[in-house]
């Protein structure tokens, strides 16, 4: 069975992509190859979207206007995603610094760089963020969202993968792919620059 990388993009209510939040999850699939599309694959896309509106409604700041799913076939992808698929998702929390994040680690058999994946969840409401540590009952939410995507492919014939981008170049991406059978998450959060807010204004002084 094929291997699939999907990208999840969180769509950000002021329309500008780099306001979006995305992480990529990875699927090994029951598609047909590297041409077209398997029920298999969208019923994996279906139940990411699932999971996410199931774990993250009220947590996740109302900043957040919808969801976006690609399929990519491993490697080059010259022609774009195999499918685009647009799901609902509405948001409720309070909006709070977009770069706090907090990381959901996975690892295939053995907690190495080589075979372990993340993925930074977010952005989190106002009072989540609030707190010192993230709290237990966010960690066991996490854990439980983590469950969910494990269990797709109970109904989609497809596992959960961890993917490894060792001794590639960006000439020739080779992308070795192993299930995932422990995943985690710590008490601590992370930080993604790259996720915060671009400055609108700014004060200064002189020497």
């Amino acid at each position: 069975m094929p291997n699939r990388d999907f990208l999840i993009t969180l769509k950000h209510e002021s329309g500008l992509a780099e306001d979006d939040y995305q992480n990529v999850l990875y699927y090994e699939t029951s598609g047909s190859g590297e041409v077209g599309l398997s029920v298999g694959d969208v019923e994996v896309m279906d139940g990411i979207a699932a999971a996410y509106n199931a774990s993250f409604l009220t947590a996740f700041t109302g900043s957040i206007a919808s969801m976006q799913i690609r399929a990519y076939a491993p490697g080059l992808n010259p022609t774009g995603p195999l499918v685009t698929k647009s799901y609902a998702f509405n948001a409720t929390g309070l909006p709070a610094p977009g770069e706090v994040a907090i990381c959901l680690s996975y690892y295939s058999e053995q907690n190495s760089p080589r075979k372990r994946g993340r993925v930074y969840l977010g952005p989190w409401d106002r009072g989540i963020v609030g707190e010192f540590r993230p709290a237990a009952s966010v960690r066991t939410n996490i854990l439980a969202f983590a469950r969910a995507i494990a269990d797709i492919g109970a109904n989609s014939q497809a596992t959960w993968m961890q993917r490894s981008m060792v001794g590639s170049t960006p000439q020739l991406p080779v992308a070795t792919y192993s299930p995932v059978t422990n995943f985690y998450v710590d008490d601590a959060w992370d930080t993604q620059r790259r996720r915060g807010l671009k400055p609108t204004a700014r004060s200064a002084g002189v020497v």
